[in-house]
């Protein structure tokens, strides 16, 4: 077993320990409650093995009918996210770095979503933006844009809609440089 295998065995020995102590303390009030009512005050030194066996239960039923009933038992929720949920944060960061208009840092990391994964229409419209209004790079930001509507093809989608909107806003804002530029001439 190499080293890499070995660190990953390790990290699921300790996550299945602390699931096990987290379940072991979810099912102790139950327990103390239980072994008072029944047992008294003896009850209580009952409490400790009966959540720990309760925890293991949880353990075993968990791994025997698969990851829904351990979401169901782990209480971590009902959907499953996707790939594009983790770039929640990413995103996130992405704004920050837009808004603080340090728009290398987003379009660096923008094009790092995008690598992972080219047609996600809220990482397209974002870079669409951080491209017009960081760098005036209209050609760039209506590639993206119709990239996001080859990708979300609905039109009553919001990211269709909102890359519509700014597309409309570039060729309005060429448009006038470009008639500015007319008069300039004149």
């Amino acid at each position: 077993m190499n080293i890499k295998n070995q660190k990953v065995e390790k990290d699921r020995n300790l996550i299945t320990r602390s699931r096990l102590l987290v379940n072991t303390i979810r099912c102790l009030p139950i327990w103390i409650l239980i072994g008072l009512v029944t047992f008294g005050l003896y009850g209580l030194l009952l409490a400790v093995p009966a959540s720990f066996a309760s925890a293991v239960l949880v353990e075993i039923l968990s791994g025997a009918l698969g990851t829904a009933s351990a979401k169901f038992l782990y209480g971590t929720g009902k959907r499953d996210r996707n790939s594009r949920d983790q770039f929640t944060g990413t995103l996130n960061q992405i704004r920050y770095h837009k808004m603080r208009e340090d728009y290398d840092k987003a379009l660096f990391t923008i094009n790092d979503v995008l690598a992972k994964d080219p047609d996600f229409p809220e990482a397209l419209l974002l870079k669409a933006r951080i491209l017009w209004q960081g760098y005036g790079n209209a050609a760039g930001a209506k590639q993206c844009i119709l990239q996001l509507i080859k990708a979300e093809p609905e039109k009553n989608e919001p990211f269709h809609r909102w890359g519509l909107t700014l597309y409309k806003e570039i060729v309005t804002a060429e448009s006038i440089k470009n008639i500015g530029n007319g008069m300039k001439t004149l």
